[in-house]
Protein backbone atom coordinates (compact mmCIF):
# COMPACT_ATOMS: atom_id res chain seq x y z
CA UNK A 1 0.00 0.00 0.00
CA UNK A 2 1.09 3.65 -0.87
CA UNK A 3 -0.29 6.94 0.45
CA UNK A 4 -1.52 7.58 -2.78
CA UNK A 5 -4.10 4.52 -1.89
CA UNK A 6 -5.10 6.57 1.30
CA UNK A 7 -5.07 3.74 4.08
CA UNK A 8 -7.25 6.03 6.46
CA UNK A 9 -9.82 6.52 4.44
CA UNK A 10 -10.11 2.78 3.12
CA UNK A 11 -11.35 2.03 6.98
CA UNK A 12 -13.62 4.69 8.23
CA UNK A 13 -16.69 3.19 7.90
CA UNK A 14 -15.80 0.39 10.53
CA UNK A 15 -15.98 1.48 14.02
CA UNK A 16 -12.98 0.77 16.51
CA UNK A 17 -12.25 -0.70 19.08
CA UNK A 18 -8.72 0.48 21.09
CA UNK A 19 -6.56 -2.16 22.80
CA UNK A 20 -4.41 -0.83 25.21
CA UNK A 21 -4.95 2.47 27.71
CA UNK A 22 -1.76 3.98 28.15
CA UNK A 23 -0.10 7.42 26.93
CA UNK A 24 -0.12 5.86 23.58
CA UNK A 25 -3.74 4.87 24.09
CA UNK A 26 -4.35 9.28 24.30
CA UNK A 27 -2.21 9.88 21.48
CA UNK A 28 -3.61 7.16 19.42
CA UNK A 29 -7.45 8.28 20.27
CA UNK A 30 -6.68 12.07 19.40
CA UNK A 31 -5.81 10.94 16.08
CA UNK A 32 -9.28 8.72 15.57
CA UNK A 33 -11.19 12.08 17.32
CA UNK A 34 -9.31 14.54 14.52
CA UNK A 35 -10.43 12.14 11.65
CA UNK A 36 -14.24 11.68 13.42
CA UNK A 37 -13.93 7.98 13.57
CA UNK A 38 -16.37 6.39 15.65
CA UNK A 39 -14.26 4.73 18.53
CA UNK A 40 -16.49 1.83 20.31
CA UNK A 41 -14.55 1.12 23.19
CA UNK A 42 -10.86 0.53 25.47
CA UNK A 43 -10.14 -2.69 26.92
CA UNK A 44 -7.08 -3.02 28.70
CA UNK A 45 -6.31 -6.34 31.22
CA UNK A 46 -5.45 -3.83 34.26
CA UNK A 47 -8.54 -4.20 36.60
CA UNK A 48 -7.82 -1.26 38.48
CA UNK A 49 -8.71 1.05 35.09
CA UNK A 50 -11.87 -0.83 34.57
CA UNK A 51 -14.86 1.82 34.13
CA UNK A 52 -12.55 4.91 33.41
CA UNK A 53 -12.19 6.76 30.15
CA UNK A 54 -8.46 7.28 29.03
CA UNK A 55 -9.23 10.92 28.16
CA UNK A 56 -12.56 13.14 28.22
CA UNK A 57 -13.21 13.03 24.88
CA UNK A 58 -13.65 8.92 25.17
CA UNK A 59 -14.72 5.56 25.37
CA UNK A 60 -14.80 3.47 28.91
CA UNK A 61 -12.24 1.22 29.27
CA UNK A 62 -14.70 -1.57 29.78
CA UNK A 63 -12.85 -4.14 30.22
CA UNK A 64 -10.03 -7.33 29.55
CA UNK A 65 -8.56 -7.69 25.85
CA UNK A 66 -10.85 -10.64 26.22
CA UNK A 67 -13.61 -8.84 25.56
CA UNK A 68 -13.14 -7.71 22.17
CA UNK A 69 -15.19 -11.26 21.59
CA UNK A 70 -18.14 -9.20 22.38
CA UNK A 71 -17.62 -7.55 18.61
CA UNK A 72 -17.84 -9.38 15.23
CA UNK A 73 -14.68 -9.57 13.91
CA UNK A 74 -15.38 -8.26 10.63
CA UNK A 75 -17.81 -5.38 12.09
CA UNK A 76 -14.74 -3.24 13.95
CA UNK A 77 -11.49 -2.34 13.39
CA UNK A 78 -8.75 -2.71 16.24
CA UNK A 79 -5.94 -0.40 17.15
CA UNK A 80 -2.77 -1.65 18.97
CA UNK A 81 -2.11 0.79 21.51
CA UNK A 82 0.07 -1.67 23.89
CA UNK A 83 2.96 0.53 24.40
CA UNK A 84 6.68 -0.68 23.53
CA UNK A 85 9.08 1.21 25.48
CA UNK A 86 8.73 -1.61 27.90
CA UNK A 87 7.57 -4.53 26.58
CA UNK A 88 7.84 -4.88 22.68
CA UNK A 89 6.87 -8.20 22.78
CA UNK A 90 3.65 -7.91 24.73
CA UNK A 91 2.40 -5.64 21.45
CA UNK A 92 3.29 -8.37 19.36
CA UNK A 93 1.97 -11.29 20.98
CA UNK A 94 -1.27 -9.04 21.34
CA UNK A 95 -1.74 -8.43 17.56
CA UNK A 96 -0.36 -12.13 16.54
CA UNK A 97 -3.48 -13.52 18.47
CA UNK A 98 -6.04 -10.91 17.40
CA UNK A 99 -5.00 -11.88 14.11
CA UNK A 100 -5.48 -15.29 14.62
CA UNK A 101 -9.06 -14.58 16.08
CA UNK A 102 -9.72 -13.31 12.73
CA UNK A 103 -9.66 -9.33 13.71
CA UNK A 104 -8.23 -7.09 11.64
CA UNK A 105 -5.95 -4.32 12.69
CA UNK A 106 -6.83 -0.19 11.38
CA UNK A 107 -3.86 1.72 10.03
CA UNK A 108 -3.74 4.78 11.19
CA UNK A 109 -1.71 7.90 9.72
CA UNK A 110 -1.79 11.41 11.57
CA UNK A 111 -2.20 14.52 8.99
CA UNK A 112 0.63 16.07 9.37
CA UNK A 113 3.12 13.21 8.77
CA UNK A 114 4.92 13.52 5.14
CA UNK A 115 4.70 10.64 3.90
CA UNK A 116 6.25 9.98 0.42
CA UNK A 117 4.03 8.39 -2.30
CA UNK A 118 6.67 6.30 -3.09
CA UNK A 119 6.96 4.50 0.13
CA UNK A 120 5.14 0.99 1.18
CA UNK A 121 3.19 1.23 3.97
CA UNK A 122 1.87 -2.31 5.22
CA UNK A 123 -1.64 -2.11 6.88
CA UNK A 124 -1.61 -2.02 10.79
CA UNK A 125 0.90 0.43 10.32
CA UNK A 126 1.05 3.95 13.12
CA UNK A 127 2.57 6.80 11.77
CA UNK A 128 2.72 9.85 14.21
CA UNK A 129 2.21 13.57 14.36
CA UNK A 130 5.08 15.12 11.81
CA UNK A 131 6.91 12.08 11.08
CA UNK A 132 8.14 11.77 7.86
CA UNK A 133 8.78 8.57 5.35
CA UNK A 134 10.64 9.65 2.16
CA UNK A 135 10.69 7.41 -1.24
CA UNK A 136 11.51 4.12 -1.45
CA UNK A 137 11.17 3.17 2.40
CA UNK A 138 9.18 0.26 3.11
CA UNK A 139 7.37 0.01 7.01
CA UNK A 140 5.79 -3.04 7.75
CA UNK A 141 2.98 -4.54 9.61
CA UNK A 142 2.37 -3.78 13.47
CA UNK A 143 5.26 -1.01 12.71
CA UNK A 144 4.68 2.43 15.08
CA UNK A 145 6.80 5.41 13.86
CA UNK A 146 6.49 7.83 16.40
CA UNK A 147 6.24 11.79 16.81
CA UNK A 148 8.71 13.87 14.34
CA UNK A 149 10.70 10.79 13.34
CA UNK A 150 12.50 10.52 9.86
CA UNK A 151 12.66 7.62 7.83
CA UNK A 152 15.19 8.26 4.82
CA UNK A 153 14.97 6.29 1.16
CA UNK A 154 15.29 2.78 0.80
CA UNK A 155 14.89 2.19 4.66
CA UNK A 156 12.95 -1.02 5.54
CA UNK A 157 11.01 -1.13 9.30
CA UNK A 158 10.34 -4.69 10.22
CA UNK A 159 7.23 -6.02 11.47
CA UNK A 160 6.47 -4.73 14.97
CA UNK A 161 9.34 -2.21 15.25
CA UNK A 162 9.29 0.85 17.20
CA UNK A 163 10.60 3.87 15.95
CA UNK A 164 10.62 6.41 18.87
CA UNK A 165 10.70 10.13 19.24
CA UNK A 166 12.92 11.90 17.16
CA UNK A 167 14.61 9.15 15.79
CA UNK A 168 16.73 9.70 12.41
CA UNK A 169 17.14 6.99 10.36
CA UNK A 170 19.16 7.79 7.30
CA UNK A 171 18.94 6.04 3.68
CA UNK A 172 19.13 2.55 2.90
CA UNK A 173 18.90 1.40 6.44
CA UNK A 174 17.33 -2.60 7.18
CA UNK A 175 15.67 -2.73 10.19
CA UNK A 176 14.84 -6.05 11.35
CA UNK A 177 11.15 -6.98 13.41
CA UNK A 178 10.38 -6.46 16.91
CA UNK A 179 13.19 -3.54 17.20
CA UNK A 180 12.99 -0.54 19.49
CA UNK A 181 14.85 2.46 18.76
CA UNK A 182 14.55 4.88 21.66
CA UNK A 183 14.16 8.59 21.68
CA UNK A 184 16.23 10.48 19.66
CA UNK A 185 18.31 7.86 18.33
CA UNK A 186 20.55 8.21 14.95
CA UNK A 187 20.80 5.31 13.02
CA UNK A 188 23.10 6.43 9.83
CA UNK A 189 23.01 5.18 6.17
CA UNK A 190 23.35 1.28 4.92
CA UNK A 191 23.26 0.09 8.39
CA UNK A 192 21.62 -3.74 9.02
CA UNK A 193 19.78 -4.06 12.29
CA UNK A 194 18.50 -7.43 13.42
CA UNK A 195 15.81 -9.11 14.71
CA UNK A 196 14.97 -7.52 18.39
CA UNK A 197 17.41 -5.24 18.75
CA UNK A 198 16.97 -1.99 21.32
CA UNK A 199 18.89 0.97 20.21
CA UNK A 200 18.64 3.44 23.51
CA UNK A 201 17.70 6.76 23.49
CA UNK A 202 20.00 9.27 21.83
CA UNK A 203 22.04 6.26 20.69
CA UNK A 204 24.33 6.74 17.42
CA UNK A 205 24.78 3.81 15.40
CA UNK A 206 27.48 3.63 13.01
CA UNK A 207 28.06 -0.12 12.58
CA UNK A 208 25.78 -3.30 12.30
CA UNK A 209 24.06 -4.73 14.99
CA UNK A 210 23.22 -8.52 14.93
CA UNK A 211 20.15 -10.12 16.68
CA UNK A 212 19.14 -9.42 20.13
CA UNK A 213 21.50 -6.79 20.93
CA UNK A 214 21.19 -3.72 23.06
CA UNK A 215 23.41 -0.83 22.16
CA UNK A 216 23.32 2.70 24.02
CA UNK A 217 26.01 5.73 23.32
CA UNK A 218 26.70 7.57 20.51
CA UNK A 219 28.82 5.61 18.82
CA UNK A 220 26.74 2.52 20.12
CA UNK A 221 28.00 -0.30 21.72
CA UNK A 222 26.81 -3.23 23.63
CA UNK A 223 24.99 -2.27 26.87
CA UNK A 224 26.97 -4.58 29.20
CA UNK A 225 30.39 -2.67 27.98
Amino acid sequence: MTPGQNANASIQAKPIVILGAGGHARVLLSILNMQRRKTLAVLDDNSALHGQRIARSGPNIIGHLEMVSKYEADAIELINAIGSADRPKSRQSVYEKMLAKGYHFATLWHESAIIAYEAFIQPSTQIMASATIQAGAQVYANALINTGAIIDHDTTIGEHTHIAPGVTVCGGVSIGQGCHIGTGATIIQGITLGNHVVVGAGATVLKDIPDGLTVVGSPAKPAAE
